[in-house]
């Protein structure tokens, strides 16, 4: 007597398959507009990081250039106007430095030497990148 030619085992999984796809399509349908809204969220983060962020350097370069030459060619006779231009100055600089990924320590260092050396350092650093802060001196006739 020849008894069913195909495993029992084969059968099984056809049936299991049969009996619980409707349950499997469902948890599929609802789990669908989390992963969409969670690709959808890794997407824009990545534009995010891909757009630079702050002022385009263009403008940081020429702050930088317009800073600088109130302080070397115009030092204010007022400690307060003086002491605001630095700050100004450094917060750009900090923003060049960070903008062409320059590593720096301006925001950390003691005021005094330790400033005034790191703020030489971070121009240097800014130059070599290519960026430059000196404007060349107009002669007057």
């Amino acid at each position: 007597m020849v008894v069913a030619q195909q495993p029992i085992l084969l059968n099984v999984i056809w049936y299991l398959l049969v009996a619980f796809s409707p349950l499997i399509l469902l948890w599929l349908a609802l789990l669908m507009p989390r992963a969409y809204d969670a690709i959808k969220d890794r997407h824009a983060t990545r534009q995010r990081a891909r757009r630079p962020q702050g002022y385009p350097l263009e403008r940081l370069a020429a702050d930088l250039r317009r800073l600088r030459t109130e302080l070397v060619n115009d030092p204010p006779n007022n400690y307060v106007r003086h002491t605001a231009l630095l700050m100004a100055y450094d917060s750009v600089l900090r923003d060049t430095c960070a903008r062409l990924e320059i590593p720096t320590e301006l925001a950390t260092a003691a005021p005094g030497p330790d400033l005034e050396l790191e703020r030489l350092r971070a121009e240097s650093a800014i130059q070599e990148a290519g960026v430059r802060l000196h404007v060349p001196r107009r002669r007057t006739p």
